[in-house]
């Protein structure tokens, strides 16, 4: 699973990573700070999955995604937010993220939300 880390703070993004990292199925292939960043990598790298912050200097997350899965409809968007899931989404549908999940949410936990995501679209192909 090729994955895309986007957070405005360097230490979630390298704790995140370093977790990541344990699991043979995960390779990390690009990190971003910003909006902007988020946009460039994702095109360069082409990851799966991208995970990210939606609170993002320059270009806000939900725009970022927006943006994203017009070139990369098939990328599969994560959210990770301080905010309830509740909140973000009518605007998470409407960019196309596939999940919300909190920021503290356990690297455990985002594996087994990327594989559920990656069996439902896999069941409709």
């Amino acid at each position: 699973i090729r994955i895309l880390l986007v957070d405005p703070h360097r230490i979630e993004l390298d704790t995140r990573r370093d977790l990541l990292r344990t699991y043979s199925e995960c390779e990390v292939v690009g990190e971003a700070a910003d909006g902007e960043e988020a946009i460039a990598s994702a095109l360069r790298s082409r990851p799966d999955v991208i995970l990210m912050a939606v609170e993002l200097p320059n270009i806000h997350g939900m725009e970022a995604t927006r943006i994203i899965k017009q070139s990369l409809p098939a990328a599969i968007v994560i959210w990770l937010s301080t905010h309830g899931a509740e909140r973000l989404n009518a605007g998470m549908i409407e960019s196309g993220a596939a999940a919300c999940l909190g920021r503290d949410t356990p690297v455990p936990h985002i594996i087994q939300t990327i594989q559920t995501i990656r069996k439902g679209l896999l069941s409709r192909s």
